[in-house]
């Protein structure tokens, strides 16, 4: 696949680039993974609202960390309303698994040495998560967490 016409931003992970929406306004976001002078699209976005031209999100090119092993991808999804998200795509299908449910935001951080994906897991602003504010440490394979330190809330917070 070529990314023919469309607007696209590098990672800070080498290799991979971040297409689409916010830099095209009606495109939808997706990864491509990029191999010298050609690349592969390796997903597309992680939310689409049926009947709204608009897209629904957007991959965050900062949030992008290839685990250890090269296998799979920690990816950060700025969804509607801005709720933040992490999804493992799996780079030899292009399937990307959501971390945590539906409702429960999250920030990509990174990988372990051992291969588990790190993220955080805020306060909520509103409503409730069913896990505690803090770092994560999350099982690729079965999205077991680990949590490795809380988090205070903030000043003025909850």
């Amino acid at each position: 696949m070529e990314r023919q016409h469309q607007v696209c931003e590098a990672t800070r992970a080498a290799g991979y680039t971040v297409c689409g929406y916010p830099l095209q306004k009606r495109t939808a976001s997706s990864i491509w993974a990029s191999f010298g002078r050609s690349a592969v699209k390796l997903t597309g976005p992680a939310e689409v609202v049926k009947g709204d031209p608009l897209p629904a999100g957007f991959w965050v090119p900062a949030r992008l960390f290839p685990s250890p092993d090269g296998k799979v991808l920690l990816a950060q999804w700025s969804g509607q309303c801005e709720v933040q998200s992490t999804y493992l795509v799996f780079m030899q299908t292009g399937k990307r698994r959501a971390i945590l449910g539906e409702a429960d935001e999250s920030t990509a951080l990174g990988w372990t040495k051992e291969g588990l994906a790190k993220i955080r897991i805020p306060w909520p602003v509103c409503g409730g998560a069913h896990l505690t504010a803090g770092i994560y440490a999350i099982d690729p394979s079965t999205l077991k967490p680990t949590l490795l330190r809380r988090i205070k809330p903030r000043p003025g917070g909850p």
